[in-house]
Order: C-alpha cells, then structure tokens, then sequence
C-alpha cells in the first residue's frame, strides 16, 4: 500500500522504536565483549607474523622450485592444510615455511576444497597454522571472494584479517552457500523467503577488516561502501555483517551512515537492516541529530528512529517531522 505526504500521515508515521541500549543489543547480539578480546589476540598474532615474515625474508636463500607442503592433516591421514608455492623456502628449525606465488588450500575429509588463499608473497607458521599475505592476497570459500592486502589468516581460528583495502563480493553470502564448509547441509540449504529477488548480490569493501567464519561475523573498518543489488547503495564509519545458515542475516553500520537508491536518499548516525524481513531501521545520534529520509521530489522526513519495510513500501518514524515540498500527493516511494 502507498503511503502519501500529507496530514494525514502523521498518525501513520508512528511506532514504538527500542531503545538505544536495547537497540545495542540487537545490533550485537553475540558476545562482543568477548570476541573483541579474541580479537586483539589475533592481531598480535598477526604483528608478530609481519615482523617475522620481514626476519625470514632476510634469510632466504636458494628456494626450492613448485613446492607443495602439507600443513595440517585430518585424523584420518587425508591432507586438511597444504601450500603451493612457485619458489619456497623452509625453515625447519623454526617451523616456517616463506613462498612467493602461493596457494593454500584447506580441505573437507571428503577432499573436497573448502578455502583457498592466493598471495604474491606469504609467510607460515607450521606449528600454529596461521600465515601473513604480505600486499595483495585473495581468499575464496565457494562463490564468496574476499580481496584485501596485508593479509593475516589462522586455520584453527577460522579467521581471515585484511589490513589495508578490504572488499567482499559475494552471491553465497545470500544464498546461504558461503556457510555450507562449516554448517550442517540441512541448515546451509535452508530456501531464501519467497519475498527476497532472485539474482540479488552484494558488494562491500572498506579500508580494512576482519572475517571470522567461527562467529559468522564479517567486520568491515573504515570509509565503508556496500552495494546491495537491487535494493539501495550504503556509505559509513564501520559495518558488522552477521551470517547464518541462510547468509547474509542482518547489517549494522555505525557513524554518519548514508542510504541511496533512485527514488530516495537517508543519512542518519546508525542502520540495521535485517535481511529476512527486508526492515531498515536507522536511528539518529542520542540527544543528537535525527535520521533523516529524503525523496527525489524533495518531500522529507525527519525522526528518532526511521523504519523502511523494503517490500511493503511503508515507512514508520518516531517523534516525526515532516517537510513537503510537492503540491497535493506526494508518493513516498519504495526504498
């Protein structure tokens, strides 16, 4: 149902929006407390990975040519973590191996090839399975990529840290196949709700980030841009994306958000969008600036908390202002 700019709005542009605190809860839902410890853990990890890349480096001397070295195995003998690389150096002693045009390809017990990284240059620690991509490196699970440079990666973890230019492009994501290495088959091939476009696809990047396949939480840092085909465009600060058996599950962007598509335009201080109901919600600062939504015409609305159903076209805002710019019905269009 159409919703028009006039009077009459105003009694329909009225819910009762969550708090801040449990609005906070919402947008973060597993124990970030925690997991930010985990972490910070992992980040020395991988500063002590750079350094050491940097000391192996130095040490290098005649490489061996097209090496393949098995890293880790499942119990049952078959291959789990193995590298390629063109040239490659092992140190024995230590227990690293440094290769320049690598591959390193993490295994199902079936042998089938869950993850694959490709780097120009990469460092591995034998002993706790976890490496550093020094420039431009490339992790693959199924038909999500992940591009970043810098790059740290620890198999036990599950974890992958892009420090310089992180990008995601992914049609898994939504369609729930990114998650089908490490979710059982029933939950991973769980069907989309019949509501969601098919062919919809999903593009984020940002100056650095951090994937963590045991949490199934992407965090993305820095001048972040996410194209949401068909949907909407989205700038900000920071972005956690939270995934589960379907996918992509829902998007919290934090600090001077930005959402556009072709009919309209929003900016406010915080968004979650929960993919599976297709609702935005974007809140303004706390005894701050409002969220703000726009439309092409010019028509405005301005309010503690807007919320968007992106398949129902109506819009709710808490603590309403309107400003109308059009003479007599002015469709507020389907974000």
């Amino acid at each position: 149902m159409a919703l028009f700019v006039n009077s009459l709005v105003l009694a329909a542009l009225a819910f009762t929006a969550p708090s801040d605190e449990a609005a906070d809860r919402v947008s973060t839902s597993f124990d970030l407390e925690a997991w930010s410890l985990k972490r910070a853990v992992l980040k020395e990890e991988a500063h002590r990975l750079a350094v050491a890349f940097t000391n192996f480096t130095a040490r290098a001397a005649q490489p061996s040519e097209d090496a393949a070295v098995p890293l880790e195995t499942h119990p049952d003998g078959s291959v789990k973590l193995k590298i390629e690389a063109k040239k490659a150096c092992v140190f024995v002693d230590e227990g690293y191996v440094l290769g320049s045009d690598v591959s390193i390809f993490n295994y199902a017990e079936d042998g089938s090839e869950t993850t694959r990284i490709d780097a120009k240059e990469c460092l591995i620690d034998r002993t706790t399975k976890s490496g550093w991509a020094q420039g431009a490196a490339r992790f693959r699970h199924g038909k999500t990529v992940f591009t970043g440079e810098d790059l740290f990666f620890s198999s036990p973890e599950q974890y992958l840290m892009a420090f310089r230019r992180l990008q995601i492009d992914s049609a898994d994501m939504l369609s729930g196949a990114a998650l089908e290495g490490k979710m059982p088959t029933a939950v991973a091939k769980t069907s989309l709700p019949t509501h969601r476009p098919a062919g919809e696809s999903v593009k984020i990047r940002s100056r650095a980030g951090d994937f963590d396949r045991a949490e199934n939480v992407v965090v993305f840092e820095g001048a972040v841009q996410v194209d949401y085909v068909p949907d909407y465009q989205m700038t900000g600060e920071n972005l956690y994306a939270f995934l589960d058996g379907d996918g992509l599950n829902r998007l919290v962007a934090f600090g001077n958000v930005t959402l556009t598509n072709d009919v309209r335009s929003g900016a406010c201080d915080r968004v979650v969008f929960r993919r599976k109901t297709g609702e935005i919600e974007m809140y303004g600062k706390t005894g701050g600036d409002r969220a703000h939504l726009e439309e092409a015409a010019g028509n405005a609305v301005d309010g503690r908390c807007i919320k968007i159903w992106l398949d129902g076209e109506q819009v709710e805002v808490v603590d309403s202002v309107l400003t109308i710019k059009t003479q007599g019905k002015g469709e507020l269009k389907k974000l």
